[in-house]
């Protein structure tokens, strides 16, 4: 199994992440739009390849916290930030180490869960990311 460059997650597992990345998921929960908004705001901001590297079942694409910067609104960014008590720089590369192995774990056959099922997922996932820290 890969590693994601710089991000300490390895394509397909969320080993690498821990309990300082919980409160991203949990921003992501709540913010408007939640993940699915979220990633269709990076994919019109040109990082669509790489969202579909993480909803696809070949190798993630990893991305650095200024592209994702670049590529989300500074309104959701700025949002996410305030959650969390935390600069806008911070969320972005938070996200960047976060979202290649979360979105992998989502969507295991290719394709992500809607509505619901999703919400359901994600906290699934944060419960077990806040499980591990001990």
């Amino acid at each position: 199994m890969s590693s994601i460059e710089g991000s300490g997650v390895e394509a397909g597992s969320l080993s690498g992440l821990g309990a300082r990345h919980a409160g991203i998921i949990q921003a992501l929960m709540e913010s408007q739009g939640g993940l699915g908004g979220l990633l269709g705001h990076l994919r019109k901001g040109g990082l669509s390849g790489a969202v579909a590297s993480w909803i696809g079942t070949g190798a993630n694409q990893p991305v650095t916290g200024e592209q994702v910067h670049a590529a989300l609104p500074p309104e959701v960014v700025n949002q996410m930030a305030g959650k969390l008590g935390i600069e806008p720089m911070q969320v972005s590369h938070g996200l960047a180490q976060v979202l290649p192995g979360l979105v992998d774990n989502l969507s295991p056959s290719g394709s992500l869960p809607q509505g619901s099922a999703l919400h359901g997922a994600l906290g699934g996932l944060l419960g077990t990311i806040l499980g591990k820290k001990g």
